[in-house]
């Protein structure tokens, strides 16, 4: 795709996702929920602990409410299954809020891919045209705590047409990148698939400055994964600084057609 097609499909989208928002469904305030206080967050450097995440991410979200009370104990997880190397479930699924629900948060998975009904996760394929329509479809609160995003390629598209405001958004970053000045992500293409190379996703510097936009605070990285917390929900913003947190992991083939970023 070149980087001409993927503008004019952007502006293809936002003129199709303000006219749904404004004419395909009733009028609707999507303002954040209000919170009572913003509370102190302690460091996350040494937070992380795998229970059912493909990584560390469960002990570092346990920390985040341990410290920043759950609204609505609910969360949202797309981009998730068994580990690559497990495609039998002989040790279940992976996922970024799995743990969560084995300890009686409510929630919704969503995956593109066909899974065992015993796991619960919806069929859905995830693009920036559709997120929202599925949250409201499986009911999805606007106190929800956590939305996951995991699809190896769109997710920073994805949040930016996300209409909700979730106490901790989880998102899946490219790690190749080891500068936070690299401010990059693949073009807008709703029909993108991985290739397994370094061309996927978007950098840390991207992902921190769209958080901005959106009233978020990067808090933690570990090398897959980023963690944003609201920033009206945060008393002590200062104490994370971008570059710190940032994990840099050279990995994956390189990208032998060199294919275009779209600097952020």
């Amino acid at each position: 795709m070149t980087a001409g097609l993927s503008e004019t499909l952007w502006l293809i989208f936002r003129r199709r996702w303000s006219r749904g928002r404004s004419e395909a469904r009733p009028a609707r305030s999507f303002k954040k929920a209000s919170y009572p206080m913003p509370h102190k967050l302690r460091s996350l450097k040494s937070s992380g602990r795998k229970v059912y995440a493909q990584n560390d991410e469960d002990g570092t979200i346990e920390a985040i409410f341990q410290d920043i009370p759950p609204r609505s104990r609910h969360f949202v997880e797309f981009g998730i299954g068994p580990h690559w190397q497990d495609p039998d479930y002989i040790h279940g699924i992976e996922g970024n809020c799995v743990f969560l629900h084995k300890q009686g948060w409510s929630g919704v998975f969503m995956d593109s891919d066909q899974h065992p009904e015993k796991y619960s996760i919806n069929q859905e394929f995830i693009t920036p045209f559709n997120i929202n329509a599925l949250l409201r479809k499986y009911k999805v609160p606007q106190d929800v705590d956590v939305i996951s995003i995991d699809v190896d390629g769109q997710d920073f598209w994805i949040w930016m047409a996300l209409d909700f405001h979730p106490s901790l958004i989880v998102i899946e970053y490219n790690s190749n990148f080891s500068k936070i000045y690299q401010s990059v992500t693949i073009p807008f293409d709703p029909l993108f698939r991985w290739d397994g190379t370094k061309y996927h996703g978007a950098s840390l510097g991207a992902l921190i400055k769209l958080a901005a936009d959106k009233d978020y605070k990067l808090v933690h990285a570990n090398g897959v994964n980023a963690f944003f917390i609201r920033t009206d929900l945060l008393a002590n913003p200062q104490d994370f600084n971008d570059e710190d947190i940032l994990v840099f992991v050279d990995r994956h083939p390189p990208d032998h057609w060199q294919r275009p970023w779209v600097k952020i």
